[in-house]
């Protein structure tokens, strides 16, 4: 049985400031050790593919909550307080986090053994 797998084309994001929208928000599992991580997937305007769709870039964070993780950051800028978190309420990251928010980020390139990729600058993915 043959193993196959289909090309894409590769997407180039500009560095710098932009804006979107939250397309997507999952919790996954990663690794064999099984680290949980939110992702939280944005839609970058004025970014288009070669058939004139949008592009959509990930923005990833350990699911560990406290006010100085990367999670307890990107809360915090999204109206979560400090108390909030260190009182341990529990907090609904999908009402925070809502589909269609309108946000702004900066992305910077990564370079990989991969190849260079966007990343969206941690602590930047704010409300707009």
């Amino acid at each position: 049985m043959p193993i196959l797998v289909k090309g894409r084309e590769s997407i180039s994001i500009p560095e710098g400031k932009h804006t979107g929208k939250i397309q997507q928000v999952t919790k996954e599992v990663r690794g064999k050790e099984g680290y949980e991580y939110l992702d939280v997937y944005v839609t970058v305007d004025g970014v288009k593919n070669s058939k004139g769709e949008e592009v959509t870039i990930k923005y990833g964070c350990p699911f560990d909550l406290t006010p100085n993780t990367k999670l307890g950051k990107l809360l915090m800028n999204f109206g979560v307080t400090r108390k909030q978190i260190e009182s341990g309420e529990e907090i609904d990251i999908e009402e925070i986090l809502k589909k269609g928010t309108p946000v702004s980020f900066m992305t910077i390139d990564e370079k990989t053994d991969r190849g260079v990729f966007a990343r969206i600058v941690d602590d930047s993915l704010k409300p707009a």
